[in-house]
């Protein structure tokens, strides 16, 4: 719990000088955060699904009293969203379904590999930088994001029934499949405009 708590201090700090500082607003904050806690497990998710948990529950934990602190920011119930997945993160996690359940897991832990890429063409977009590799990391984002979180949600799901995996599991893992397909047409809406 040490490490959840510690965790959750880190981030606690961090938003406090960025605000107070650097007069940065709660999104952008949590864009940072949220791009350091996802490098983090793609760093570590082939080493320690104990410690990725560990380090992922400290963030879900402040992450979750950032957003309902500041819910009135986000728009089209991208809030409550983001409460509902995080919610079934901390249930999924402080279970230990991780330890039961490494190999789904670690799959779920691969997800992550799109928010980086993600956060950093949003970062981007902030500080209104449009140049060509700005454009290929969009389009990496939108290459990424239809693997690991389309197709591979996808086959996680089929892979869990066929599996005959806890109905809990199952139940997690589609509402995050169909969290994801939400944000990707919304991504995909985005990339149309900019298109046009």
């Amino acid at each position: 719990m040490m490490l959840e708590v510690n965790t959750f201090l880190f981030y606690t700090v961090l938003s406090s000088y960025i605000s107070w500082f650097e007069h940065k607003e709660t999104k952008y904050i949590g864009y940072v955060n949220s791009t350091i806690n996802a490098t983090l497990i793609v760093l570590l998710e082939q080493y320690s699904l104990t410690l990725v948990g560990k380090l992922y529950m400290g963030y879900l934990i402040y992450d979750l009293a950032s957003i309902l602190n500041n819910l009135s920011e986000y728009k089209n119930g991208t809030g409550k969203q983001f409460i509902f997945h995080h919610v079934l993160c901390i249930y999924f996690i402080y279970n230990g379904y991780e330890l039961v359940y490494p190999e789904y897991t670690s799959k779920l832990a691969k997800m992550e590999r799109t928010l980086p890429i993600m956060n950093i063409t949003w970062f981007c977009y902030y500080h209104k930088i449009e140049n060509i590799g700005v454009n290929f990391l969009k389009l990496l984002t939108i290459i990424l994001y239809t693997y690991y979180r389309i197709y591979m949600c996808g086959m996680l799901n089929y892979e869990n029934y066929m599996n005959g995996i806890s109905y809990k599991i199952q139940f997690m893992t589609w509402c995050i499949y169909m969290m994801n397909i939400k944000w990707y047409i919304g991504i995909l809406k985005t990339v149309r405009k900019i298109i046009k």
